[in-house]
């Protein structure tokens, strides 16, 4: 069993969809928060863990920051041999999954880090990865569907036109189709610095 702090405000999930009026709006607090995940992911990198199902919804807020949690799938990587970790994600979570893990290649740092890539388009757009596809007779898309797509790597998530560039560059560098070109979650964590700095 693992025991963390009570955190107030609940998860980034609620948070983005009680406030859609600032959907595609980046101001500081809301660059603090992608901060505060980077900075997560980087300290469990670190220990050569990987968390394996980042999403809005398992990152906990209160008052300005962040808390990554949900740690039931989160394996050091010199487990992942052993292929009883290896799968066991559901259809909803399959949206963060990176294209190469739903290949059947074993999850990597790298595929945290495009998770996250998924994360900051649910900051920007106050939505789940993929809510804005739908099909020719306007209905959702399945997420087989999506996911099909995401492995041919012909769908990527909606970002909007006021996205800053900074973030739209780095989220699109964490969404790489190929996973060496990925940043680190150091970098990561630096560039949202730096975003912070320049605003």
């Amino acid at each position: 069993m693992l025991v963390t702090e009570y955190v107030a405000g609940g998860d980034l999930r609620v948070l983005l969809d009680a406030d859609p009026s600032s959907a595609h709006v980046w101001r500081r607090q809301k660059v603090q928060l992608a901060i505060d995940i980077a900075v997560a992911i980087e300290y469990l990198h670190a220990l050569d863990i990987v968390h394996r199902d980042m999403k809005a919804k398992n990152v906990l807020v209160d008052d300005a920051s962040a808390k990554l949690c949900d740690f039931g799938v989160a394996v050091r990587l010199h487990t992942l041999t052993d292929p009883s970790l290896c799968g066991g994600f559901g259809a909803w979570t399959s949206r963060w999954i990176a294209p190469e893990v739903l290949s059947g290649e074993q999850f990597t740092k790298a595929a945290d880090v495009y998770a996250f890539g998924m994360v900051l388009s649910e900051l920007d757009s106050h939505q789940i990865p993929f809510a804005h596809i739908r099909t020719l007779s306007g209905n959702d898309l399945t997420n087989v569907a999506i996911l099909q797509q995401v492995v041919k790597g012909a769908l990527s998530p909606e970002f909007g036109a006021a996205c800053p560039h900074q973030i739209l560059t780095l989220a699109k560098l964490c969404l790489h189709p190929n996973p060496k070109a990925r940043p680190a979650a150091a970098a990561v964590v630096a560039a949202l610095r730096q975003v912070v700095l320049d605003q």
